[in-house]
């Protein structure tokens, strides 16, 4: 009974492994998530803001109101 190798030489298996990134620890997938929501949060603080322009002024700076509204708002509270 022979046991089929699986293609492929060293070569190819160190090239992959050289080109895995390495996974990442608890802390850095932690603070990446803070980091991320706390972008999100920003990005809604500033919408409202800007909801509370005119359409004129919107359109000045480039943005369209239905457009912020679709990306959600949130009121600062401190």
């Amino acid at each position: 009974m022979t046991m089929a190798a699986t293609a492929g030489t060293l070569a190819d298996f160190e090239t992959a492994a050289a080109n895995e990134a390495p996974a990442k620890s608890f802390f850095a997938r932690a603070l990446a998530a803070v980091i991320t929501a706390r972008e999100a949060y920003a990005q809604r603080v500033a919408n409202h803001h800007l909801l509370q322009l005119s359409d004129a002024e919107l359109v000045d700076l480039g943005y369209d109101r239905a457009q912020l509204k679709r990306l959600g708002t949130q009121a600062c509270f401190f």
